[in-house]
């Protein structure tokens, strides 16, 4: 009860910004244990001679995850729960900071409830675009390492360049196709929208009105984070880990529940005012 006490008393956008932090933490710790656990016992002693240059065989994939399997369907199941309360805090989050929403509107989880099943729909509808963009970015880039086989280019060097090329475009579609598909689920809530065959065509609304704000500095917003945490996960990698690098990254992870918390917010007034 104190500590119910205690939450009820702090500012609404603290409040989003814990939520979220308690989601990045908290809701994959089982999972990531039990995995590690499999991977120390497991993969981790057995040596494995492979050219890093080149992708794993099928045959090697295969064994990998023959290896972790017991552990997998706990962090499946982690990740399939983070999932959902990702959904959850989005919907919350923007009914909470909404400048008109109702007072005392506080508890974070309970307001974005509603909206889960819709928001389910949202993400088969994102889970489509996004295998589109993925495929059309496939189609590319076999055609370029075609002409770059007929043009006589090292096939390990042509595999590198094209993948890294392909690796950064893919990344930031995605990430295009992300801001979309965030700014249909806060459209949705700002409007309580029902029908959803009409929240991407107020999307473009919004681009075409605030094209900076909607789309460009939210796109940064994402892409900035990402980063950071790549070359966070990558440093920590490379320097053996231990306790420091745990709490760079709990700061990190904080750091990126607050930009959630500020994307929301910002998105959820210029919504208001847009749409």
């Amino acid at each position: 009860m104190a500590i119910k006490g205690m939450l009820d008393r702090l500012p609404t956008s603290v409040r989003v910004i814990l939520a979220r932090w308690f989601i990045y933490v908290l809701a994959m710790f089982p999972g990531l244990q039990s995995l590690q656990g499999h991977l120390n016992e497991a993969v981790g002693k057995r040596p494995w001679f492979h050219d890093i240059e080149m992708p794993l065989t099928m045959l090697d994939f295969k064994m990998l995850v023959a290896e972790v399997y017991d552990g997998v369907g706990m962090l499946l199941f982690g990740v399939l729960f983070v999932w959902v309360l990702q959904l959850i805090w989005l919907a919350g989050a923007a009914r909470v900071l909404d400048p008109q929403a109702e007072p005392g509107t506080k508890k974070v989880f309970a307001n974005g409830r509603p909206f889960l099943w819709r928001y389910v729909r949202i993400a088969l509808f994102a889970l489509l675009l996004a295998l589109v963009v993925h495929l059309g970015v496939k189609a590319v880039f076999e055609s370029m390492a075609d002409n770059a086989e007929l043009q006589g280019v090292p096939l390990v060097k042509s595999y590198i360049d094209a993948n890294l090329w392909r690796g950064g475009i893919l990344f930031l579609l995605l990430s295009l196709v992300g801001v979309f598909i965030f700014w249909m689920r806060v459209i949705t809530t700002v409007t309580d929208e029902r029908k959803l065959r009409f929240v991407p065509r107020k999307v473009f609304r919004v681009f075409r009105r605030r094209f900076v704000s909607a789309l460009l500095l939210q796109f940064a917003a994402v892409v900035l984070v990402l980063t950071v945490q790549g070359f966070a996960l990558f440093a920590w990698r490379q320097s053996g880990g231990g306790t420091l690098w745990y709490l760079v990254w709990l700061l990190l992870l904080l750091l990126a529940a607050w930009v959630w918390q500020w994307r929301v917010a910002a998105a959820v007034r210029i919504a208001r005012a847009s749409v």
